[in-house]
């Protein structure tokens, strides 16, 4: 029974951080810097590139479900989830350059 739960929290937490994650990535590339991703024509690609950034986050997903217990020792969790967050943020930002670049690859 326990192994079912593990893997029903693991199941929503990677369905909340896909919708959590896809909610912010939208304006960010749609709304807020559109004409910055249209001059480096990561939106106006013959061939998009969307599925793979959503098989990234559904990735960054499962591997930060599956991490989070481990960082978790107990004390304040909002401050622990915080800590934890910006960690994962850093990693996640480190990748960006590698992102990035993908980006810039011609059809």
């Amino acid at each position: 029974m326990h192994q079912r739960n593990s893997l029903e929290k693991d199941r929503f937490f990677t369905a909340a951080y896909f919708v959590i994650t896809m909610a912010w990535a939208y304006p960010w590339h749609v709304v807020w810097f559109h004409e910055l991703y249209q001059s480096w024509g990561t939106i106006t690609r013959t061939r998009p590139i969307m599925p793979s950034g959503a098989t990234a986050i559904l990735i960054q997903g499962v591997v930060i479900g599956y991490l989070c217990p481990f960082f978790f020792k107990g004390g304040n969790p909002i401050l622990q989830g915080v800590m934890f967050n910006l960690i994962i943020g850093l990693m996640t930002y480190t990748t960006m350059g590698f992102a990035f670049n993908l980006t810039m690859v011609e059809d």
